[in-house]
């Protein structure tokens, strides 16, 4: 560690009149690649959410900050997420939240898993089957609902072919739920919800934790999840409800959709320098293309964190108590220190250094990454590996394929493609 502090650039202006949400709202990732270049510096500091906010934006700070400092740090969202969502283990902290995911990893265990991988690949062929392809669809919507009816069946057990009232009952109730969730209940103007969205989340989410509490309380299901959840040594009943309205939320479907989506949007740029079936013969060429999909479009342009404790960066660079911190995972999946030739898509360089799973923040890091990072791995392996088995695709032309960056990644239009069948 240097000895002498580093001033970190940038300003963090005044309250309320400095603040810069509506700006960084409408475009995540220009708002970071913009003050990189004004400042030349990977890490400034600016206002948003009328809080002083450290962004980071090099790999190796990024890498420290959740790694060496997660102990300083509480989730960023919690007064804006905290009454849609309820306690869970994205709000705890310590002793609370090891103990939480203690939890996890005995729900989550290897029988778990590969129960739940079954059931993966008989819903991803399910829906591939009824893939239509005489004319165009859009693919984001497509993997969409498949994921949503994946979640739906690991975490709660609905079936949707014998419930299909209540799947689709649920199904608008999550959306209504995410609605509210990227709302913000306080006195910012940014381009997304409003009082009454957030007002319909709250009644949604009572909706969902009824069907949720039922699902608990079932003894005569084959929903084993929420039972094992039941008895899997939550403090409360509410705890254990809160984590499967999390589970069943919109944001694995969305997160999930948004890198397929991608998937599909790149494909073009590597399947002829590949023969398919050597790709899927080989495992660890198939999964460089999923690293390299992630690298370039993570589902998440970056993630929030409220400094709890004076935190010191190795670079000499001090965050104060009270300060956010807002890690750019887009930004530092293309710091060029980490990865040269940052904007071009290369699965080659996953096999030809020591990058490893661990070099990407899509699911966060350290002590506070995603607890079920592996399942979602799993599902984004089987739904593309069976995509590009079964089909070839060509995509809609004359599309407009910008990104948008909030609150998930994704094409600001709809993804339209022709799948044919091989």
């Amino acid at each position: 560690m240097t000895s002498k502090l580093l001033h970190i650039p940038g300003s963090a202006g005044l309250p309320v009149v400095g603040d810069k949400s509506y700006e960084y709202y409408k475009d995540a990732v220009q708002f970071v690649l913009k003050r990189i270049d004004q400042h030349h510096s990977r890490i400034f500091i600016s206002r948003l959410l009328n809080t002083p906010t450290v962004f980071v934006a090099d790999h190796s700070m990024v890498n420290e900050l959740l790694k060496d400092h997660g102990e300083h740090l509480e989730f960023g969202y919690k007064v804006f997420m905290h009454n849609v969502l309820g306690d869970n283990i994205l709000f705890a902290n310590g002793e609370e939240a090891d103990n939480i995911r203690k939890i996890f990893h005995r729900l989550l265990d290897e029988t778990t898993v590969g129960h739940f991988q079954d059931i993966v690949e008989r819903l991803v062929e399910k829906h591939l089957q009824g893939v239509e392809t005489r004319e165009t669809i859009c693919a984001y919507t497509m993997v969409k609902k498949l994921a949503t009816e994946i979640c739906l069946t690991l975490f709660l057990g609905v079936d949707f072919e014998e419930s299909k009232e209540l799947a689709s009952r649920i199904c608008e109730l999550t959306t209504t739920h995410w609605h509210g969730i990227i709302s913000v209940p306080v006195n910012f103007r940014v381009p997304f919800g409003t009082s009454s969205t957030y007002s319909k989340a709250l009644e949604a989410k009572k909706l969902l934790l009824e069907i949720i509490q039922t699902k608990l309380h079932a003894e005569d299901t084959d929903a084993t999840f929420p039972l094992q959840v039941r008895e899997a040594g939550f403090k409360t009943p509410i705890l254990a409800a809160n984590h499967l309205l999390l589970l069943t939320s919109a944001l694995v479907p969305k997160a999930l959709a948004s890198l397929v989506t991608s998937f599909v949007l790149v494909t073009s740029q590597w399947m002829s320098k590949y023969e398919i079936e050597d790709m899927l013969d080989n495992q660890k060429h198939f999964d460089a293309v999923l690293l390299e999909v992630q690298r370039l479009w993570p589902p998440f342009a970056g993630g929030r964190r409220v400094v709890k404790k004076d935190l010191v960066l190795s670079a000499g660079y001090r965050i104060p108590h009270g300060h956010a911190v807002l890690y750019c995972t887009h930004a530092s999946h293309r710091d060029p220190k980490v990865f040269p030739d940052p904007d071009n898509f290369r699965p080659d360089r996953w096999s030809n250094s020591s990058l490893s799973k661990d070099s990407l923040f899509c699911f966060g890091g350290g002590a506070r990454d995603c607890v079920g990072q592996h399942i979602m791995w799993n599902m984004l392996r089987t739904i593309c590996t069976s995509l590009i088995s079964q089909f070839t695709w060509e995509l809609e032309e004359g599309q407009c394929l910008e990104y948008k960056w909030l609150p998930v990644s994704r094409p600001k239009d709809k993804v339209k493609a022709k799948f044919t069948r091989k």
